[in-house]
């Protein structure tokens, strides 16, 4: 007999009868986390990165076929006469995230099966009789993306709809109180400037005034693609359970139109982060595009923009909707097509020009080590978090005692679903030190910033000019091709590296001669050439910015 566990690991837990869903069984003590990190990836249902990359595509694909199905219903709830467009909008993040964890569960059920043919398999986790509500994005966000219990019952709802000869053994109440937070807010001008980060109200305001002045583009309306390709697999069944998990406000549309601004938007609108988990903005981009305004999005972030080889969701929800994409300094991405704008960025223009008060502090900050499946294309999948931690602890291990004596750990902000960072390490390295200051704060008065993942702070760091050393597992974070040539320019000059013995063994050579290695020639070209094509500056950017807008 086996029994497929969908929530936390049991007290008695053997794992030759135990087969955890995912690696988020392990959440709790950290005595769990020692079971995980010693045996999960011997006898757990892995995934590979080509089989994460399968289900990503996949759960793309559904998403637009579910948009095209679902939009004549929501609109007659609605009373409304959209577009499929204006549904891609509002529904496109929810959707490619429900069906991620969906098709995650669902590939870790099958592979469980096909290992175990001629055994009776039973499962245990929330009953799939239960209901879950969400008032919007944010309210999904908070209770269902980082659910455990959510995960489960997706689990159980598949095994009630597919997995016919699995035995529903124990139907569990949800055990998690509730987050009612939303992030919906009915507010005049929230969506217009975007949230553009780096820039103040007077610089928001002269972007928005010469944008209103603007009436026609010389660029197409959008990039909107939509090919839509008919998924086998979603059934009837499936789609009436994700319709049902719809957010409530995607059935309220017409409460958070906000016709005031009529007056105030004229042909574009600037926005792009604002179109993952708030629904207010994302109804009201959706309706005012609807009627023949045109959306400029803007890079917001550094992890995967430009030089990931797979970023399928970025480019579904913000460079597909956009008339044209304002990036950091590239021009291309992989097979993603699109009108990319390259530009100096606010936010690291205003990182590159401050003034930085200098300590011989190593910041270390790394990426979140979420074990839930969420985003299969900007950080390490569940299954490779064990590698990714050894190597953390790798690093630690060979630098010299002078290196550790001087090292900050910042760790990322902590959620229930993730490996308790800070605890692990101080208790292998209790004389580490550890700062909760702001990240950005950190890195400006370091002498050098250290990191093992390539995301906003690794890109400040080289806007800023401010000593780097990274490492990472290329198998995590895989680079296109263009982007490949400058990582290894990065190499050369020992700024990057493949291990974290080569990183530890290149802090220790340099010791405390930082600057002296950071400002030789070929160390400065590299850094320049990265920053040139992915984190562009300049004193004057917004005077970039206008001519850009004066000429669209």
């Amino acid at each position: 007999m086996i029994q497929i566990i969908t929530l936390k690991i049991p007290e008695n837990f053997d794992y030759q009868v135990h087969k955890p869903l995912g690696a988020y069984c392990f959440l709790g003590s950290l005595e769990d986390f020692k079971k995980y990190k010693q045996s999960y990836l011997n006898y757990g249902s892995t995934i590979n990165f080509q089989d994460h990359k399968g289900i990503n595509d996949r759960s793309c694909q559904y998403s637009k076929y579910f948009i095209q199905k679902a939009a004549p219903e929501l609109n007659k709830i609605n009373k409304t006469s959209y577009s499929a467009r204006f549904f891609e909008i509002l529904l496109y993040p929810f959707l490619i995230n429900i069906f991620n964890i969906i098709l995650y569960q669902k590939s870790h059920i099958q592979k469980i099966i096909e290992l175990h043919k001629d055994v009776d398999i039973e499962i245990v986790g929330i009953g799939p009789n239960h209901n879950y509500e969400f008032q919007d994005s944010y309210n999904y966000h908070l209770n269902g993306t980082f659910n455990p219990e959510f995960h489960s019952w997706i689990a159980m709802k598949l095994v009630k709809l597919y997995f016919k000869d699995i035995k529903i053994l124990h139907c569990l109440k949800p055990q998690n109180n509730f987050n009612s937070n939303s992030q919906i807010q009915k507010q005049p001008f929230k969506y217009i400037n975007g949230g553009l980060t780096g820039t103040g109200w007077l610089s928001k305001f002269l972007l928005n005034l010469v944008l209103s002045c603007k009436q026609s583009s010389r660029f197409n309306k959008n990039n909107y693609k939509h090919d839509l390709i008919e998924p086998k697999e979603v059934d009837k069944g499936l789609f009436e359970m994700v319709f049902g998990l719809l957010p409530k406000s995607t059935k309220k549309i017409n409460y958070y139109i906000n016709d005031k601004q009529k007056t105030y938007i004229k042909k574009f609108i600037l926005g792009s982060e604002s179109l993952y988990h708030d629904d207010y903005v994302k109804i009201n981009v959706a309706d005012k595009i609807e009627k023949g305004a045109r959306l400029i999005g803007y890079q917001h972030g550094g992890v995967n923009y430009g030089f990931g080889s797979s970023n399928l969701n970025t480019a579904s929800i913000e460079y597909y909707p956009s008339t044209v994409f304002i990036t950091w300094g590239w021009k291309e991405q992989a097979e993603y097509q699109g009108n990319f704008i390259p530009l100096p960025s606010p936010y690291l223009s205003k990182a590159a020009s401050s003034k930085k008060n200098k300590t011989n502090k190593i910041i270390f900050a790394g990426c979140r080590m979420v074990l839930l499946p969420n985003k299969f294309d900007s950080q390490p999948n569940p299954e490779k978090l064990v590698k990714y931690w050894n190597w953390k602890l790798d690093l630690l291990k060979k630098l010299h005692k002078t290196g550790l004596d001087n090292l900050i750990v910042k760790p990322y902000p902590q959620s229930p679903c993730e490996i308790p960072e800070k605890k692990l390490l101080s208790r292998q390295f209790p004389e580490l030190q550890f700062s909760h200051e702001n990240l950005e704060s950190l890195i400006k008065k370091s002498a050098l910033h250290l990191t093992d993942y390539p995301g906003t702070p690794f890109v400040f760091s080289m806007a800023g000019n401010i000593p780097t050393v990274c490492f990472w597992d290329n198998e995590n974070f895989p680079f296109n091709l263009s982007a490949k040539r400058s990582l290894q320019t990065l190499k050369d000059c020992k700024i990057y590296h493949t291990n974290p013995r080569s990183a530890a063994e290149h802090l220790n050579t340099i010791g405390s001669d930082i600057m002296d290695w950071w400002m030789e020639k070929n160390v400065q070209e590299a850094r320049k050439d990265f920053a040139h094509q992915y984190a562009r500056t300049s004193r004057t950017w917004y005077i970039d910015w206008i001519k850009f807008i004066a000429r669209l």
